[in-house]
């Protein structure tokens, strides 16, 4: 559930980003996006190996 909620946030954000027209904002936003992306992928990657390990 998590993992959908997360992608969902993730394109929608990305979404709103592409529509702005400054390359700034633009530029910000991937960089922002991408942070994001990085410590979703690491806490769920945790989550499964913290399961699978137990």
């Amino acid at each position: 559930m998590t993992v959908f909620a997360t992608i969902i946030l993730f394109v929608r954000y990305s979404f709103v980003c592409n529509i702005n027209s400054t390359n700034i904002i633009k530029g910000t936003c991937s960089q922002f996006a991408q942070l994001l992306t990085f410590s979703f992928a690491k806490s769920i990657i945790e989550k499964f190996y913290n399961t699978n390990k137990s």
